[in-house]
């Protein structure tokens, strides 16, 4: 069968687990023997990076092109909010995007596609979809059944940061008019896949009561396996060995971890911090002060998995909600605890006391406690 898989981001460029996760899924089709395509971006290289470029990475056909916009989506922490208010508008309006994805299909004509992260791509990448499948309806070129399936990995499509930070749920940046408009906008024009597959119910939940996939069904992906309860044969090491895996920006909590860990007396811990983003130079420069914490900068997912085994405890100390991470899910399948901040479809994979802890995100009393208990067990 041939299978297109659209999605913003792909490695190696890529800013957090949703990359992985369609990688891995582009490799298993793969090997079951399908002819697997994917569209993706790539950054500005001149006039030419408008078109898309085929290389063959893996055994996987890769189109990659740069969509007309103010930059590259992985850049955008580089710029205002006014240019990245002018670069959504561009996003989600993007011709350019709806041209090229027509050009691709015409030229793969896929029986299967699988959309993943659109901002960044265009959400017109949707129409061209749509039209395609319409137009395939019409003169039979692709025999029933066909299907178009969508992977929420995040709730980019409600609000256009793709963020909603735990305890502003109702902050006029989710229920004014631009983020009206915009999620108005995003909802006809991604309309109703055949199925909606995420890996948690929060995510799904979200975007269904705000009028989103009313004809799609919904498939939950599960990743973690029931929760075991890890904590009864944890035997931490001394001094305690904490890991934290991301994006180094603000919604992730970073800072408001290293105030938390600068708190914990000398020798009772020690924390690697792996990952890259634009607090970079601030995280390394709070780690300068504190010798129990370092600094790897971003590791591939091999080093990271080696990391893995030198660590006892994850630590997710996220400020916004957030979906299904496969960090998490990755320290769990290691029988590695995590302690995370009770956000979006994190409680569905961490069970309290169970196979970690959850605190109450950016409580700074709630996390100093919990930090507490576990470097005196």
């Amino acid at each position: 069968m041939r299978i297109l898989i659209i999605t913003n981001l792909y490695p190696p460029h890529g800013r957090g687990g949703a990359e992985v996760v369609v990688a891995q899924e582009a490799r298993e089709l793969r090997d079951r023997g399908h002819e697997v395509a994917v569209l993706t971006t790539r950054p500005f290289g001149g006039v030419s990076s408008l078109a898309p470029r085929l290389s063959v990475e893996d055994g996987i056909r890769v189109y990659r092109y740069y969509p007309l916009n103010l930059f590259w989506y992985r850049n955008d922490y580089r710029h205002t909010a006014p240019v990245r208010f002018l670069w959504h508008i561009m996003d989600t309006l993007n011709i350019h995007a709806w041209f090229v994805t027509r050009r691709v299909l015409k030229q793969i004509e896929p029986e299967e596609i699988r959309t993943h992260n659109l901002k960044g791509i265009g959400i017109t990448t949707a129409i061209a979809l749509r039209q395609y499948l319409l137009r395939s309806q019409k003169t039979r070129a692709l025999k029933p059944p066909f299907a178009w399936s969508h992977f929420l990995h995040d709730v980019q499509l409600i609000t256009p940061s793709g963020l909603v930070w735990h305890g502003k749920e109702d902050a006029w940046e989710h229920r004014g008019l631009p983020t009206r408009a915009y999620r108005t906008l995003t909802r006809r024009m991604l309309g109703s896949p055949t199925t909606v597959r995420a890996p948690s119910e929060w995510v799904w939940n979200e975007h269904w009561t705000r009028g989103f996939f009313s004809n799609s069904a919904f498939e939950k992906i599960v990743w973690c396996p029931p929760a075991t309860n890890l904590l009864v044969s944890w035997r931490p090491t001394r001094p305690l060995r904490f890991l934290f895996v991301g994006q180094l920006a603000s919604h992730k909590g970073i800072l408001f971890l290293l105030d938390m860990v600068r708190e914990i007396p000398g020798g009772a811990c020690v924390v690697n911090v792996v990952g890259d983003g634009p607090l970079m130079d601030a995280v390394r420069q709070r780690a300068a002060e504190i010798p129990w914490i370092h600094v790897h900068g971003r590791l591939p997912l091999v080093r990271v998995k080696e990391v893995f085994k030198e660590t006892d405890c994850l630590l997710f100390p996220s400020l916004a909600h957030e979906n299904c991470p496969t960090i998490i899910v990755e320290a769990l399948r290691q029988g590695i605890p995590v302690l995370a901040s009770r956000v979006g479809g994190v409680p569905e994979i961490v069970a309290d006391g169970v196979n970690g802890w959850l605190v109450e995100a950016g409580n700074h009393d709630a996390w100093r406690a919990a930090f507490g208990r576990l470097v005196s067990l």
